[in-house]
């Protein structure tokens, strides 16, 4: 996995505000992906900001359902531009750890 970019493309159903201490969810997405970043890290991978879509369900499921392939090529979009975006050479990576504490055999 070293070397390998992480993104997460994530999708929640409150809105952005809920997700901010003192929110409904009372923490923001950074602080609830962080053993995610950190799992990227020990793997040696680039940290890649995640794409995220807020307020998906917003309490109605009749949206949802209605999306037409319209909108749908919208959020396609949206995101290949975020991709297009992001600047690969600056993405965070630390190295990998050699042999966590925890791998190593106890005799």
């Amino acid at each position: 996995m070293h070397g390998k970019k992480w993104l997460s493309v994530i999708t929640t159903g409150g809105p952005e505000w809920s997700y901010k201490l003192g929110g409904y969810n009372n923490f923001t997405m950074s602080e609830l992906l962080r053993p995610l970043q950190q799992t990227a890290y020990l793997c040696g991978m680039d940290w890649l900001s995640p794409f995220i879509v807020h307020a998906v369900l917003d309490g109605d499921y009749g949206a949802i359902k209605a999306t037409d392939d319209v909108a749908m090529q919208g959020k396609v979009e949206e995101l290949k531009a975020y991709i297009d975006s992001i600047d690969f050479d600056s993405s965070h990576s630390l190295a990998p750890v050699a042999t966590p504490h925890y791998l190593k055999k106890i005799s």
